[in-house]
């Protein structure tokens, strides 16, 4: 009989070693604080969100679970990281995969700031991980050689077949040995004959998702097998890639369940706490949060030679002080005098408040994707391959640096059909700044659709180019229209009285 290697014990080491470091944190004045969005109608993510939830538990770190309802629209999940991006106190980010068919998971898992996500899915990471850059890098890869070499068995100048292709297991487990010095094969679905494949391997590692592809007969003495596959039979049973008796037939077997899986759990807190170190190394300066400065200084930064604040962070000033003013605008438009209204008033007064909470994360994402754009300019770019991959992460932090502007003209647009639906009924004194209200939005979505045609070069796919080039025109020409309106009742209305 083969060796089990079993993964309670490599799990237990690093969760003793976690929760030191947690420890550590904690008294260096930082609580570890992880995130998990949850979109609710996968029973399997809910699943694995609980266990993630124990284990956090277990390790003495604080876990979140913030649940959406399957109809949740993309805006609302984007605003939540956002918001998670740019609170300091959150240090980790995950997203439950899959997401439902209406979400684009790409756009998702792209919002999250690469140095929060502990699950290794950014562009940002993945890209890291080819080009042989410092990320955080996928857990179940990582459990794999962790869980491979606590049994003792070197990587270095040995045969590494692995058996499945995917984002999440397959391709960056090929790169993560390639670092570790084996020689690589990958196999796949149009992979002839399997079995040649599998007999010339030293170690085999499955991840096909396809319940008993590798059986006894496949194999050699001398082979270790590494099976991260997970299949949920009839009878609901979870079992590996490999067939249960093919542990007898070679030298080392990981079973399903007992195997990977728990030593992948412990991986997403060790990205955690790797994450969290290069956070406090990152640092992030007080021009990134300009919402938490006086005027005076974000006036100061935003005049300097510093590169944020930009226009980006500027806009979503501007359009909040418009929420700003229109809220106010609702907030004096209520008693005896405008009963009619008063209901109407205090929801626009609201729905504008959230708007300006929205925008202090709209200004936050803008800072981290200047970052990340930064961060893909810098890349290597002298072989044919660093070039082609620093071409992919510039195209990946545009597409995300296009993508904050977007969202801002969303909230300008907002911002001017609340104003809108509020100018009749709006109290006299302080119509006026109804109307500065609808101007600094529009001038907020003028600065943002500028910074959406600034970016569209740099992506690649021309579907996605033209998809953001009428998004923004579409929207620029709702507010355009809805601007036009509040000043046109406005300026009437202030003759009205004057007269």
């Amino acid at each position: 009989m083969g060796l089990r290697m079993r993964g309670k014990e490599p799990a237990d080491l690093l969760a003793a070693d976690i929760a030191r470091q947690a420890e550590d944190w904690k008294a260096r004045g930082h609580e570890p604080r992880i995130v998990t969005l949850l979109v609710k109608g996968d029973p399997a993510s809910a699943y694995y969100a609980e266990a993630k939830r124990k284990a956090a538990e277990r390790l003495a770190i604080r876990f979140e679970l913030h649940e959406f309802e399957p109809d949740v629209q993309e805006s609302a999940l984007l605003r939540a990281i956002a918001q998670w991006n740019g609170d300091r106190t959150v240090h980790g980010i995950m997203v439950e995969l899959p997401l439902p068919p209406h979400l684009d998971t790409s756009s998702v898992t792209a919002a999250i700031d690469p140095l929060k996500d502990v699950d290794g899915v950014t562009p940002v990471n993945k890209l890291a991980l080819q080009s042989g850059a410092d990320g955080i890098y996928p857990a179940t890869p990582l459990a794999c050689i962790r869980l491979l070499k606590h049994y003792g068995y070197e990587l270095a100048g040995k045969h590494a077949v692995v058996i499945g292709r995917g984002e999440t297991v397959g391709k960056p487990l090929a790169q993560l040995l390639l670092r570790e010095q084996a020689t690589v094969t990958v196999c796949h679905s149009r992979t002839p004959d399997l079995a040649r494949h599998i007999r010339q391997a030293d170690v085999l590692f499955a991840a096909a998702g396809r319940r008993g592809l590798i059986t006894p007969d496949m194999t050699h003495s001398g082979l270790v097998i590494v099976d991260a596959g997970i299949n949920e039979g009839d009878d609901g049973r979870i079992t590996g890639d490999t067939a249960v008796e093919t542990a007898d037939a070679v030298a080392a077997m990981s079973p399903v369940p007992g195997g990977v899986g728990g030593v992948t759990t412990m991986m997403l807190f060790h990205n955690l706490m790797l994450g969290m170190e290069r956070q406090l190394a990152h640092g992030i300066s007080e021009a990134d949060r300009p919402f938490e400065q006086t005027i005076g200084a974000f006036l100061t930064a935003a005049a300097s030679s510093a590169p944020t604040p930009g226009g980006g962070g500027v806009a979503a000033v501007a359009c909040a002080l418009g929420a700003a003013m229109g809220a106010m605008t609702a907030k004096l438009s209520v008693g005896p005098k405008y009963r009619e209204w008063e209901e109407r008033m205090k929801e626009a007064a609201r729905r504008l408040d959230t708007v300006a909470a929205d925008c202090e994360h709209v200004a936050a994402g803008d800072a981290d994707s200047f970052r990340h754009y930064m961060k893909a300019l810098k890349l290597p770019n002298q072989s044919p391959e660093e070039k082609e991959l620093r071409k992919q992460a510039i195209a990946a932090a545009a597409e995300q640096a296009t993508k904050i502007p977007l969202e801002l003209i969303r909230l300008c647009v907002d911002t001017l059909q609340i104003i809108d639906g509020m100018k009749e009924g709006a109290n006299p004194n302080v119509l006026s700044d109804l109307g500065i209200g609808a101007v600094l939005a529009e001038a907020a979505a003028q600065s943002a659709w500028l910074t959406v045609h600034i970016n569209l070069p740099a992506i690649r796919n021309s579907e996605t180019r033209q998809r953001f080039r009428d998004m923004a025109n579409e929207r620029m020409e709702a507010i355009r229209s809805r601007k036009e309106a509040v000043q046109a009742m406005v300026i009437g209305r202030l003759k009205e009285d004057r007269g």
